[in-house]
């Protein structure tokens, strides 16, 4: 059964008549979390986690919102919804969608290591597992999340805003950090070496600097066997 397809608008599931992190306007939107890649505004309704919720109506504006807690199910148009912890960010989830005992999880951006702030991320046993795979690769090497804030401690203090307080500029970067751009160490054209462990996997813009918006957020599909 496809319980949900790639459409022009984004992830829709036709049975439950949602989409799932939209990038155009649509009815009803099913949201992982509130970054901007992943929450567009101007759709008519969005169903969020409790703790996305403020940080969409902060973003997106005024418009219908509905938010649950994690693994608390919800029924639209007889499919069964129900999100569960991803790690991305605070709120962040997976999206499980059940129909006629099909289950396909949604994995929306997440993170395998508790940052203590997030959530913990939740496997969720599912027919199809739909997941982010922006650095699938295996040339990518996560490195502990103990190593990447050394670094970013050691990086701030020479590249902290001087019209910010040391804490703002700090934070700001952790959590930079602590998303898509986790310091991924790739092997180097010189073999065993590895790239720049302060430098995130971004596309780089002229200078070594971080040009936003530009990261790809490639999608892949996995059945269960």
């Amino acid at each position: 059964m496809q319980l949900i397809e790639f459409t022009s608008k984004g992830l829709y599931c036709s049975h439950g008549d949602f989409y799932i992190d939209p990038w155009k306007p649509v009815n009803k939107a099913v949201i992982t979390h509130a970054h901007s890649d992943h929450a567009k505004a101007g759709s008519n309704s969005y169903l969020c986690h409790h703790f996305t919720k403020p940080l969409l109506q902060a973003r997106l504006g005024e418009s219908d919102y509905q938010s649950v807690e994690w693994n608390d199910p919800l029924y639209v148009n007889g499919v069964k919804i129900s999100l569960h912890p991803a790690g991305h960010i605070i709120g962040s989830s997976q999206i499980r969608v059940e129909y006629n005992n099909e289950v396909w999880v949604v994995s929306g951006d997440y993170k395998t290591e508790n940052d203590e702030l997030s959530g913990s991320f939740e496997p969720v046993p599912c027919n199809v597992f739909i997941t982010e795979s922006t650095f699938g690769l295996p040339i990518y090497n996560w490195q502990p999340q103990s190593v990447i804030y050394e670094d970013v401690r050691f990086w701030q203090p020479p590249n902290r805003n001087p019209r910010l307080p040391a804490s703002t500029t700090q934070k700001r970067n952790a959590s930079h950090y602590g998303g898509h751009c986790r310091c991924a160490r790739a092997p180097s054209s010189a073999g065993n070496t590895h790239a720049d462990p302060a430098r995130p996997r971004r596309q780089d813009a002229p200078g070594g600097a971080v040009r936003p918006g530009t990261v790809a957020y490639p999608l892949r599909i996995v059945r269960a066997t």
